[in-house]
């Protein structure tokens, strides 16, 4: 049978990696819809690539994670107001992890556990169907 821990443990890594994934694609769009002035000052190509190259790595275990991405210097400077004022990095990671993530992460732990243990239930024959 599924440990309430393991379901926990899958769905916390799930969200933020769903999260971050978002983040990743958000950025990428506003890489490419870039000023062709801001373009060329940050060279927005190279950032673009390193977005789109960078890989979410997960380390931890028994509910303590460290969620880590390569972030690249340039992509913190295009949102200072006088460089570039992107709003590629700040704006888009806090807002995402903050209003977009954390609620999910917060509310939607009791709904998956109930889902998962229920699909098992199911899965083993048992009678019972659903948990509420």
């Amino acid at each position: 049978m599924l440990s309430n821990d393991i379901v926990k443990q899958n769905f916390i890594i799930d969200t933020v990696s769903a999260g971050l994934n978002k983040v990743q694609q958000v950025q990428m769009s506003i890489a490419l819809g870039a000023s062709d002035k801001v373009r060329k000052k940050f060279d927005m190509d190279q950032i673009y690539n390193d977005i789109r190259s960078r890989s979410l790595n997960v380390y931890g275990a028994t509910g303590h994670y460290m969620f880590s991405l390569d972030i690249v210097k340039k992509l913190r400077f295009s949102d200072m107001r006088k460089l570039g004022n992107l709003k590629i990095y700040n704006k888009r990671v806090w807002g995402q992890l903050y209003v977009d993530t954390l609620p999910v992460l917060q509310n939607g732990i009791t709904e998956n556990l109930s889902t998962a243990i229920g699909a098992e239930l199911q899965q083993d024959g048992n009678p019972l169907t659903s948990i509420k």
